[in-house]
């Protein structure tokens, strides 16, 4: 399976399943192409990481189209018509791009979908109900929800036949990936969604399967009340050393972290570095959100990797 991710390039190290790299910049009304696509923001990487890890097969090709999370429609236009040039199964788009949809970009869009078969997977925005090129009739729209497991779901509230819910969720891709060490939201929806896609066609099945799933239906697109909490109580109920670390006062040790917006996905790397250095552990990168939702699971997190939380 080959994916091209179109996006804000690719951290320089990650070689080895990577085919190609283009950067397409928007200079004084005019397109520039080179092969500068190294990543200074970590979007691209972490959707990298995300398929990468769900769909080990494949290879990519890297399209650059920002530095920032900002592009414009010029520069889609210019990295979906070198998608038609080159052999590829999945085009992940994990953002909405400014301005307005071209005669030429919907054209280019068609072609590669209807004539080439080439499956769009691309991100409506986080907080809107529509976004380009999420809503084109050709591209499967990606909107998140937070589900217990890596399942699709068809949206009843869908703006076209394409649209699809994902898990959105945060999940750990590479501590030196910054900002973006936890990577959510319907961008990462998208990238699942994308390596699932190719889940289904490497077994010739052609994606409109994923339609035969269960209905969203009224699932609660904004509550963590299936994520799981932990009740096992360590040592001192307190946790004194553990809440001086959070900066947190006046918590109990359930209450829903992440909901009262203390735990975010932008401030995780700084708590997991307090961690190790107070607690003079070495957490992996194989941890989840919801090891973060609860003082109580930020307790068993720190005792799985060695922590004598009974000090706390």
């Amino acid at each position: 399976m080959k994916c091209v991710i179109i996006d804000s390039g690719i951290n320089p190290r990650i070689k080895y399943n990577i085919e190609d790299k283009k950067n397409f910049i928007f200079k004084q009304g005019k397109i520039i192409c080179n092969e500068d696509a190294i990543d200074y923001y970590g979007h691209g990487t972490a959707c990298y990481n995300i398929i990468n890890n769900y769909y080990k097969d494949a290879s990519f090709t890297i399209i650059k189209i920002t530095d920032d999370g900002m592009s414009t429609i010029f520069q889609l236009e210019a990295a979906l018509e070198y998608c038609l040039r080159i052999n590829c199964n999945i085009v992940n788009i994990s953002m909405t791009l400014l301005g307005e949809a071209s005669n030429k970009t919907e054209r280019i869009i068609k072609e590669l979908c209807v004539e080439k078969n080439v499956k769009i997977i691309s991100s409506y925005p986080n907080h809107a109900e529509s976004g380009y090129p999420a809503s084109n009739k050709y591209v499967w729209g990606i909107k998140g929800g937070y589900f217990p497991s890596n399942v699709w779901k068809v949206d009843k509230r869908k703006l076209h036949s394409k649209d699809l819910v994902l898990n959105k969720i945060p999940e750990c891709t590479d501590k030196r990936n910054n900002n973006f060490y936890f990577f959510g939201g319907t961008s990462k929806a998208a990238a699942l969604a994308s390596a699932l896609m190719m889940r289904q066609l490497s077994k010739g099945l052609n994606g409109e399967e994923l339609f035969n799933n269960e209905d969203a239906g009224d699932f609660q697109y904004n509550s963590w009340e299936s994520y799981k909490k932990s009740n096992e109580i360590i040592g001192n109920r307190n946790y004194r050393k553990l809440k001086n670390i959070l900066s947190l006062n006046n918590i109990n040790n359930n209450d829903n972290l992440i909901e009262l917006g203390i735990i975010k996905p932008i401030n995780l790397l700084n708590i997991v570095s307090e961690l190790e250095k107070k607690y003079k552990i070495r957490i992996t990168d194989d941890v989840s959100f919801s090891d973060f939702l609860t003082i109580n699971n930020i307790a068993n997190l720190v005792k799985r990797y060695g922590g004598d939380i009974r000090t706390s």
